[in-house]
């Protein structure tokens, strides 16, 4: 990689894989929808909120929140070991 002088801006791709809900990029692999960390613990946290306001039906929730968590069970049986 070769560094820009001031005058010049270095453009490359970003390694990774984009999530969908924030649009960063991150490294992990497997992941719910391949949402990122972060994005998945929101989701966890507001999808009671998300039925309560009626953006998500209590049957997209649920699938929500099953797919998260096991995707998490997943990753931590292939890391503990």
């Amino acid at each position: 990689m070769t560094r820009p002088t001031e005058s010049e801006i270095l453009i490359e791709r970003a390694e990774g894989t984009k999530c969908p809900r924030c649009w960063n990029y991150h490294k992990v692999r497997k992941n719910f929808m391949d949402m990122c960390d972060r994005c998945q613990l929101a989701c966890l946290e507001g999808a009671a909120d998300w039925v309560a306001n009626g953006q998500l039906t209590q049957e997209e929730a649920d699938q929500l929140v099953a797919g998260i968590k096991e995707s998490a069970e997943q990753w931590r049986s292939q890391t503990i070991k």
